[in-house]
């Protein structure tokens, strides 16, 4: 998990990244961290044990450079064997229940400049968001508020319906507290 503000997050994001040393400053060094996790899982798993990546498409400052970066490590992930990279973005809790498809644009440049398989994810709510998606390169979709809402999603969806869910982000800690995992479920 590359993406979210978690760790290896914080190690490639260039303004979380402040470090001097060897892991720190250009993105080679940047992406030196989740290159010795890959590596390790590898040789603990095999060369045959599928990886997948989530990281974030997006950074709040300097956001045109980190797309250079991104590419970067895009290439960097599929030379190291991972499977698929699965690309979301640092400001999903900002996004409005009418954004579709939140990263698309992005990741559709990105899909032209590397073979590593794509998933996409947030904001895509309808089969014709994920119709959208996969017309534009992107090799596969992904839910997860959705599923937290609706578990039969795919039914609902291959019915014609959308999903409810209107991307509050109340589900996070919801079930603590209410005993419930989304708003929307009584």
């Amino acid at each position: 998990h590359m993406a979210h503000g978690y760790l290896l997050s914080e190690f490639i994001t260039p303004q979380h990244n402040l470090r001097q040393d060897e892991y720190g400053g250009s993105v080679e060094n940047r992406f030196r961290f989740p290159r010795e996790i890959i590596l390790g899982i590898k040789q603990a798993c095999g060369e045959n044990y599928p990886i997948l990546v989530k990281i974030n498409s997006n950074v709040e400052l300097n956001d045109e450079a980190y797309e250079s970066d991104l590419l970067y490590m895009l290439n960097e992930l599929e030379a190291l064997g991972v499977e698929a990279v699965e690309l979301s973005g640092c400001d999903l809790g900002k996004k409005k229940y009418t954004d579709h498809n939140y990263y698309l644009e992005r990741a559709s440049r990105l899909a032209e400049l590397t073979t590593v398989p794509l998933i996409l994810v947030g904001g895509i709510r309808t089969l014709s968001d994920i119709e959208h998606v996969l017309q534009n390169g992107i090799a596969m979709v992904s839910f997860s508020r959705p599923f937290i809402c609706e578990p039969n999603l795919v039914r609902q969806l291959k019915a014609g319906h959308k999903s409810k869910c209107v991307s509050c982000n109340r589900c996070y800690g919801l079930y603590y507290r209410e005993g419930r995992r989304c708003i929307r479920m009584e």
